[in-house]
């Protein structure tokens, strides 16, 4: 996947649809009435500065908390208000994170590492096995799969948290600041991974500050004072 929009994208491959959902903490109103669509295939940046709104956004759509108001559909399932099982099962079928920390486990190896995320979603044995490696190969580390996180530069440990994630093919790939830990170097190279793991099935969301990754993604939603809008991109009019 890349920065260039399909014109061939079917309209009706909705993943996730938020309609009118609100987030108050008190008397502080963190997200107003956004309403979008994330379609197969979308790569979509979240923008905004500090304090906006967009990290509450990203924890709504990865069901880490629940809307005020407003209706959330992941997949076919309204989620809006669903139990705290409910919202783990389908997070464990449909989700993925990539953290600006990464939240790796020091004393377990690249592999062992991989694997943990896949034994979260009750893959494990043999075929765990073969998904970790598979993962690793795709992020261009599988011969560091016997070393320890400690062993890698950032840009290494970002692409070991990013094979946990992909390893069981997520419908939607959450990130929360990917490169904010990173230099240009490897942003870039993160980036390029992030867009090239996620296929014409399922779909990508990242929250960035960073205006060289938001230009990589088909789409943007600016996120200021809790209120989201599209950014419309003039490369994409005929």
């Amino acid at each position: 996947m890349n920065g260039t929009p399909n014109g061939n994208m079917e309209r009706s491959d909705v993943l996730a649809s938020l309609r009118g959902i609100e987030r108050t903490f008190g008397i502080t109103q963190a997200l107003q009435e956004a309403t979008f669509d994330v379609r197969a295939g979308d790569s979509i940046a979240i923008t905004g500065p500090s304090g906006s709104g967009k990290s509450t956004l990203l924890s709504i759509m990865g069901l880490l908390d629940v809307p005020t108001a407003g209706t959330y559909t992941l997949c076919g399932h309204d989620v809006s208000h669903s139990s705290t099982s409910r919202r783990s099962r389908l997070r464990r079928e449909h989700i993925g994170f990539v953290f600006q920390s990464f939240h790796l486990i020091e004393h377990s190896t690249v592999e062992e590492n991989v694997l943990y995320g896949l034994s979260i979603r009750r893959q494990v044995g043999a075929r765990a096995r073969q998904l970790a490696s598979a993962a690793l190969e795709r992020v261009g580390l599988r011969n560091k799969a016997a070393n320890y996180p400690t062993d890698l530069s950032g840009g290494e440990r970002q692409r070991v948290a990013i094979a946990r994630a992909v390893a069981w093919t997520p419908t939607l790939l959450l990130c929360d600041e990917p490169t904010g830990n990173l230099d240009s170097h490897n942003s870039e190279l993160v980036v390029d991974l992030l867009c090239r793991v996620v296929d014409e099935r399922s779909a990508l969301v990242i929250v960035t500050h960073d205006d060289d990754v938001a230009c990589v993604c088909r789409r943007q939603l600016h996120v200021i004072d809790g209120v989201v809008r599209e950014v419309r991109d003039e490369r994409t009019r005929e």
